[in-house]
C-alpha cells in the first residue's frame, strides 16, 4: 500500500529519496532501512520529470507537496515563510488575517485613505470583533503589515544562507527562526 510518509523515489542517475527521512539516501545498496522497505515486496516510484525531462529536487517537491513532505530543508522553509506570511499578526493589540485576500483589502484601503484623509471605517480584526480606524492608522496598518511580509523574506534569508553553511540543519531549527 502507498504510505507518502514512507516512500521511495528512485532517479535515473541513481539518486534515491526517502521521504520517511526527509532526504536522498546515501548508499541505497546498504542501506537497512531502504532495504527492510524493499523486502516488504515495495519498489520505489520512479522520481517525477520536469517538462524539460530533469529530475530535480523541485520537481520531487511538486509531488509531495500535496501530503505536506518537503524534499529538502530549503522546500521546507519556504513553506514555513509562506505560513508566517499568511499566518497572521497583532497590531495595536488587534489580531490581524494577513492571507492574500486580507492583505488587498488592507491595500485597498490604504489607497482609499491616501486619497481622502478625513476616510473613517470599522476594521475587522482576525477575532471577529471591529475597531474604528481613521485614514492615519489605515497607513499604519497598512505599513505594520508590510513590515511582517518583509520580516518573513528577511527571516527566509537568514535561514537559506543557514542552511548552505550548514549551521541549520533541522527543521526546528527552521521553525525557531521564524519564532
Amino acid at each position: 500500500m502507498f504510505d507518502p510518509r514512507d516512500h521511495y523515489w528512485l532517479a535515473e542517475d541513481g539518486r534515491l529519496f526517502g521521504s520517511a527521512r526527509a532526504g536522498l539516501v546515501n548508499a541505497p545498496e546498504s542501506d537497512e532501512a531502504y532495504a527492510a522497505w524493499r523486502d516488504l515486496g515495495r519498489l520505489p516510484t520512479p522520481w517525477p520529470s520536469g517538462d524539460g525531462g530533469e529530475q530535480s529536487l523541485a520537481t520531487l517537491q511538486a509531488v509531495l507537496s500535496p501530503y505536506g513532505l518537503f524534499a529538502d530543508l530549503l522546500s521546507y522553509a519556504r513553506d514555513r515563510r509562506w505560513r508566517a506570511e499568511v499566518g497572521g499578526m497583532t497590531w495595536n493589540g488587534v489580531p490581524i488575517a494577513t492571507d492574500d485576500s486580507s492583505k488587498v483589502k488592507i491595500a485597498g484601503a490604504r489607497i482609499k485613505a491616501q486619497a481622502d484623509p478625513a476616510f473613517e471605517t470599522t476594521w475587522y480584526g482576525a477575532d471577529g470583533e471591529g475597531v474604528v480606524v481613521d485614514a492615519a492608522l489605515l497607513t499604519a496598518l497598512s505599513d505594520a503589515v508590510l513590515e511582517h511580509v518583509d520580516g518573513t523574506f528577511t527571516t527566509f534569508g537568514l535561514v537559506k544562507v543557514g542552511i548552505a553553511a550548514g549551521a541549520i540543519t533541522t527543521t526546528a531549527e527552521i521553525d525557531a527562526a521564524f519564532g
